[in-house]
């Protein structure tokens, strides 16, 4: 009788440690794949803010935005040393 439900006890114990290492695979597998989908952004906003930096004389930026019309755009604002408030738009092509 004891032994009974010491199995018992024993196979509870490991249906909550897979469940439990299911979860925690499934949820570092979420946070990679978002991650991953995230970098063609964040390249693309680091080389237009560095093209926007050299010659647009941009001190410091505030915003930026991607635009999908016919072609991509990529728009930097930010503060340049002369003029204060500056905006930068490039095309996809010149951003690479």
């Amino acid at each position: 009788m004891q032994r009974e439900r010491r199995i018992k006890h024993e196979s509870k114990v490991k249906i909550r440690w897979v469940v439990l290492l299911i979860i925690l695979i499934l949820g570092f597998t979420t946070f990679i794949i978002f991650h991953e989908a995230q970098k063609p952004m964040a390249t693309a906003r680091r080389q237009t803010i560095q093209i926007a930096t050299k010659y647009a004389d941009l001190k410091s930026t505030a915003t930026f935005y991607s635009s999908n019309l016919d072609r991509t755009y990529y728009s930097v604002a930010g503060k340049t040393n002369k003029t204060g408030q500056s905006t930068s738009l490039l095309p996809k092509r010149v951003a690479r």
